[in-house]
């Protein structure tokens, strides 16, 4: 199998295992990972300050706007008579605010939904339909990815190559492939600066954990911290 790597954080694989396999989000995962080659760490210590808090905001004004529905929603829906229903509402701003925030959050919450007992029922049961087919991402970029880390566009490169992905994940995505000796091939590619964002996003994950451990006791218990090391494992395998 082998590996190329571009400057935006794409990269190419190309495995030979036959391409006759079924089409769900977990493919990439379960038969080939997301894996980040060596030579392109996911660590957030080469991303800048800049990006980092960029990003930062972007994600506050996200889960802010999400928090506040969360506890508004449910007031307006019930009245002030009733006593709101939180729970759901919280389990649906939060697998938006997943859906909203990109490839690291969905990923997360997709590590949730998977772990049952370990998180609230209804919240693993919300986050449960994150794990369906991520929408791909277009040809044009596929394309573009193909071209700047293979010199050539698919049609010189392959035999012939399938713009529709037999899967794709919130990381990366697979297509079917012939090589110019015949040989079928699955063809890996991350998502278009995927890296750039993944570190990020790590970084802020990072922080938040500290303070979440530094804030309470049941902080603490939580162990934020490790959970957010165990999540960046998964990443970079």
């Amino acid at each position: 199998m082998g590996t190329t790597n571009s400057e935006d954080g794409s990269a190419i694989e190309v495995d030979s295992t036959p391409p006759s396999l079924p089409q769900c989000n977990r493919f990439v995962d379960l038969f080939h990972g997301v894996s980040v080659p060596a030579s392109t760490t996911i660590s957030a210590t080469g991303i800048g300050r800049a990006a980092t808090l960029a990003r930062a905001a972007t994600t506050v004004a996200i889960a802010g706007r999400h928090v506040a529905r969360a506890a508004v929603g449910p007031v307006v829906h019930s009245g002030l008579r009733h006593r709101p229903q939180w729970g759901p509402s919280a389990a649906r701003e939060s697998r938006q605010a997943f859906g909203a925030l990109g490839p690291t959050y969905v990923k997360l919450a997709q590590l949730i939904a998977s772990s049952p007992g370990l998180f609230p029922e209804i919240l693993s049961e919300e986050l449960r339909s994150l794990l369906d087919r991520v929408p791909p991402v277009l040809p044009a970029h596929i394309e573009d990815v193909v071209l700047g880390e293979l010199g050539a566009p698919p049609e010189e490169v392959f035999a012939s190559f399938d713009p529709v992905p037999l899967a794709s994940a919130s990381i990366a995505q697979v297509h079917a492939a012939v090589l110019r000796d015949g040989t079928d091939v699955v063809v890996k590619v991350q998502r278009p600066g995927i890296r750039a964002r993944l570190a990020a996003d790590l970084r802020i994950l990072s922080v938040a954990a500290r303070l979440i451990e530094r804030a309470s006791q049941q902080g603490r218990m939580a162990n934020p911290i490790a959970v957010v090391e165990d999540f960046e494992a998964t990443l970079a395998h």
